[in-house]
């Protein structure tokens, strides 16, 4: 969520570079930093499952750290850390190989090939990064899902057009008070 505006029109690229288009975003929740981009089906290459439960196998993240990508890391498990600018927990890892910097916002933690987590930040001097976790990323996903038909449908058909979706396309879930700051 840090990385956008509800309605943002941001160029995607597949992970594989096989295809690019255009996306939205319609969903954002700025307790857990998540936000949902909206992407015409031909632009995907493949799909990933979220699962219900973490599976075994070993951890990694693949991201774009200063737009080179996609550049795999990965980090030994240190579970569930507070962060002092977030109201939830992130699942934490510190850093043993690969590179997570600015651009790396976003992308994928896998446990066993399956996304478990969204990585969203980086202490430079611990080398630790933090994710949303499985849990967190489940109940986003419940919770927009329930309005996907009707995002999709106006989200994708405000792709077509040169300015923005109408606001009440989108979905935006903030808690009371003051949101947290950039993390870059």
């Amino acid at each position: 969520a840090h990385c956008f505006e509800l309605g943002q029109k941001v160029y995607v690229v597949t992970g594989d570079k096989l295809r690019s288009g255009v996306g939205m975003v319609v969903a954002m929740d700025f307790r857990v930093d998540l936000a949902l981009v909206a992407v015409e089906r031909e632009t995907l290459t493949s799909t990933v499952a979220v699962p219900l439960k973490l599976p075994d196998g070993p951890w990694y993240g693949v991201g774009y750290p200063e737009g080179e990508g996609p550049q795999a890391w990965f980090g030994e498990f240190l579970g569930i850390q507070r962060i002092s600018n977030l109201p939830r927990g992130r699942w934490a890892w510190k850093l043993k190989k690969g590179r997570f910097e600015h651009g790396s916002s976003g992308s994928g933690v896998f446990k066993g090939g399956k996304l478990v987590a969204v990585a969203t930040h980086k202490n430079d001097t611990t080398r630790e990064i933090f994710a949303a976790p499985l849990h967190d990323l489940q109940a986003f996903l419940a919770r927009v899902g329930k309005e996907l038909p009707r995002l999709r449908e106006a989200s994708l058909a405000g792709l077509v057009e040169e300015d923005t979706a109408p606001h009440h396309t989108t979905t935006e879930i903030q808690p009371a008070g003051d949101t947290p700051a950039s993390w870059g």
